[in-house]
């Protein structure tokens, strides 16, 4: 059954309401009818099954009641991908997998040696693109909660991000995740996983993680492109920690 995101959903979380995107979902892709049982998810890991009992074609509205209230989201811990942001299409192909991945947030930036100047406007306009496709990935593969997703950050904001937690450069000359990861007694707080744009870290940038607690870690002998060495890291990550 597909997944929808409730767009109104009442305090007592027995009624609920769908418009725009979501409605047209409803009611000109699935076409659902009134008395029609449909999932649901409201984006912050709560899943719920409601009966539609009104479809208003002319305002392009759809409500209904929740049936039941299932289980949420449980999150062992918490995986965020920050990317350096490639050319072309790449980070399009990042966020769907990652999402899929269950990264909680995919936040790209620009760094030294990205290739890529955004204007203020270009920046809207991508980050608009990437909840779009955050959102559809997310119901695509069954999760309940959206992940973050933030313009393209500059270097000193995305360093601030940081704080608290793990922070795992990706780096041929680190030590190889699962070994780190391994011998780790405990992991307290997010994991943020760091991924240089296709021309990778200056040494600078490199020490200015390590100054903020940064680790080194390697993903082995390959040597991957950008847009996927940031998506093996999560599915090793979630490997070995049990996600």
């Amino acid at each position: 059954m597909s997944q929808i995101l409730i767009t109104h959903l009442d305090p007592t979380l027995t009624l609920f309401s769908l418009e725009g995107a979501e409605a047209h979902h409803v009611i000109d892709v699935l076409r659902h009818k009134a008395g029609d049982k449909i999932s649901l998810f409201d984006g912050r890991g709560g899943r719920f099954e409601g009966e539609i009992t009104q479809i208003d074609v002319n305002s392009r509205r759809v409500q209904g009641k929740i049936v039941t209230q299932l289980g949420s989201d449980f999150k062992i811990f918490e995986l965020n991908l920050f990317q350096g942001l490639p050319r072309g299409s790449k980070f399009d192909y990042v966020i769907e997998k990652a999402v899929e991945l269950g990264a909680d947030a995919v936040i790209p930036f620009l760094s030294e040696k990205n290739l890529i100047k955004l204007t203020l406007e270009q920046k809207k306009s991508k980050l608009k693109r990437w909840r779009n496709l955050a959102q559809a990935a997310s119901k695509q593969c069954d999760r309940a909660r959206l992940p973050r997703i933030e313009a393209a950050l500059e270097w000193s904001d995305f360093k601030a991000q940081l704080g608290g937690g793990l922070t795992l450069i990706l780096d041929p000359t680190g030590i190889r995740v699962k070994d780190f990861l391994r011998r780790e007694d405990s992991i307290r707080g997010p994991i943020n996983i760091v991924v240089g744009p296709e021309s990778g870290l200056t040494p600078q940038e490199l020490a200015d993680l390590e100054k903020e607690g940064g680790k080194r870690v390697s993903l082995g002998n390959r040597v991957l492109r950008c847009e996927t060495a940031g998506l093996a890291a999560l599915s090793i990550i979630n490997y070995e920690l049990g996600s």
